[in-house]
């Protein structure tokens, strides 16, 4: 659940992981895009390590099946705006708001995103 409820504000993108953190996006690019993420080489790849000098290297195997295509067309085009800023820390925090880091926050996000339990919330009968 901790990784699910943190989300990065990228800076560098050095200590970011490119697939697996929250940092474009309100989830993992691993589970927004399932496909493409099946034919990565370098699952563990940081955002800076993943942008080469002036564009992006995914470290993709060769052949992408029709939906991993699909996928990356929509992922460079969100990588466009989302570019690492050398020199500039990349900041952590509970969910998109970045709350600091502490048992009530995660506590706070984690009800804020539970379906709520009809059978907790109904009134007591009296007889």
């Amino acid at each position: 659940h901790f990784r699910r409820a943190t989300a990065v504000h990228l800076g560098d993108g050095l200590t970011v992981s490119f697939w697996h953190d929250h940092w474009i996006g309100p989830q993992s690019l691993a589970t927004t895009f399932p496909a493409l993420f099946s034919f990565c080489r370098r699952a563990n790849i940081s955002v800076q390590a993943a942008r080469a000098g002036d564009h992006w290297d995914l470290h993709l195997y060769f052949r992408l099946s029709a939906a991993a295509s699909a996928e990356l067309g929509v992922l460079l085009s969100a990588l466009g705006q989302a570019l690492p800023t050398p020199g500039v820390p990349n900041r952590r925090g509970i969910g998109l708001r970045l709350q600091p880091f502490s048992s009530s926050a995660l506590y706070s996000w984690h009800m804020a995103s539970t379906t709520p339990d009809p059978f907790v919330e109904c009134p007591l009968l009296e007889n």
